[in-house]
C-alpha cells in the first residue's frame, strides 16, 4: 500500500504566488499519495476558484474547506482537527516554492520514528521574485524545549513534517487559540514526543509586502512598542500559554514522566502568584536575544500575566 501525505495548507488572497506553491508540492520527488487540504480564510480574489479547478489525478489531489476570516492562528486549528488520515503531515504557506525532495527527505526521516514526532528543517529566504537572500536563515542548531519553542519558535511552520501519532495527539489539544499553530506542535513534541532537525534548507521561503524576516523586524521603535503593551495590559493576548501547558500536563498523564515536566507544570501555573511568575522568568528559556524586540516582548508578557 502507497504511503498518504497530507498537506496542510491555509490561504488567504493567495493568488499572486498559489500556482507556483501548489506545482512545487505536486511535483515533489515522492511516489506516495500526496493530498493537500487546503482551508480558505475568507478570500475575496479566485483562490477558490483557482483551487477547485487545479487537476487531481490518483496520486495528487487538493481539498478545499472554505470559511470565513479568523487568522492563520484558528485557520491552522481548524485544519488540524478536520485533517483526514495519513502517515505523514506536512504544514504549508500559500506563497513559498517547495524543493522537489522537502517530502522525501521529511519522510526519511520520520518512517523509523517509535513515537510522536516532528521532523523540520531550515530554510532560504527569497525575496518577491524568489532572488536569494540567505541560503539557510537558521544560523545555529535550535533549542528544542518546551518552553524555548512556544516562546521563540525559530523554525517556522511551512519547514515542519510529523507522523501520525503526533496528528493523533495534536487533535486532542483542546484549546480555542494558540500563539502560533507551529510552536504549540513544537513545544507539545518536545515536551512528549521527539524532535529531529535538518540543518539543509528545504523550501525557498518567499518574503513581500509587510512579512519582513531578517534585517529590521527585531527593531524596536519605542513609542510604538509601548502603546501596543498599555493596550495589552487592558485586552490581553487572545491565547492563554498556562491552559495550553495543562492540555500537554493532562495528554501524558498516563505516559513516562517527561525530563521536561517541571518546566511545563511552571508554565501552566506561572500566573497563580508572582513567585511563579519570578522564577519563569529567571529560567534560561525565557531568554533569547539581549535587549530584542521578542525577547522584550515575551518577558512583558509573563511579567503582567498577559497570556
Amino acid at each position: 500500500m502507497r504511503e498518504k501525505t497530507i498537506v496542510l495548507m491555509s490561504t488567504y488572497n493567495g493568488m499572486p504566488h498559489l500556482q507556483e506553491q501548489v506545482d512545487s508540492i505536486f511535483n515533489q520527488v515522492y511516489d506516495g499519495e500526496i493530498e493537500i487540504f487546503v482551508r480558505d480564510d475568507g478570500s475575496k480574489d479566485d483562490t477558490m476558484s483557482f483551487l477547485e479547478k487545479y487537476p487531481k489525478t490518483e496520486l495528487r489531489r487538493i481539498y478545499v474547506q472554505q470559511g470565513e476570516n479568523i487568522g492563520p492562528q484558528k485557520s491552522f486549528l481548524k485544519l488540524i482537527k478536520n485533517a483526514g488520515t495519513a502517515d505523514y503531515y506536512f504544514f504549508a504557506d500559500q506563497d513559498d516554492v517547495w524543493l522537489p525532495n522537502k517530502i522525501e527527505r521529511g519522510v526519511s526521516s520520520l518512517r523509523d520514528a517509535k513515537n510522536a514526532t516532528v521532523y523540520c528543517s531550515n530554510y532560504t529566504v527569497t525575496d518577491e521574485s524568489l532572488n536569494v537572500r540567505d541560503e539557510a536563515f537558521i544560523k545555529k542548531m535550535p533549542l528544542f524545549t518546551p518552553i524555548k519553542t512556544l516562546l521563540f519558535n525559530q523554525v517556522p511552520g511551512c519547514c515542519m513534517a510529523f507522523n501520525k501519532s503526533m496528528m493523533n495527539l495534536l487533535k486532542q489539544v483542546n484549546v480555542d487559540n494558540v500563539m502560533m499553530h507551529d510552536s504549540m506542535l513544537l513545544s507539545l513534541a518536545s515536551y512528549i514526543g521527539s524532535v529531529k532537525y535538518d540543518c539543509r534548507s528545504s523550501i525557498l521561503h518567499r518574503i513581500h509586502g509587510k512579512n519582513v524576516v531578517g534585517e529590521g523586524h527585531k527593531k524596536i521603535i519605542l513609542h510604538k512598542w509601548i502603546v501596543e503593551k498599555i493596550k495589552l495590559l487592558v485586552k490581553k493576548e487572545p491565547y492563554d500559554i498556562s491552559k495550553l501547558a495543562d492540555q500537554f500536563i493532562r495528554l501524558d498523564a498516563c505516559g513516562n514522566q517527561s525530563l521536561y515536566q517541571k518546566d511545563v507544570e511552571l508554565l501552566r501555573d506561572y500566573k497563580k502568584n508572582y513567585k511563579k511568575t519570578i522564577e519563569l522568568l529567571r529560567h534560561p528559556d525565557t531568554h533569547d536575544i539581549s535587549w530584542d524586540r521578542t525577547t522584550l516582548s515575551i518577558r512583558c508578557k509573563i511579567l503582567f500575566h498577559l497570556f
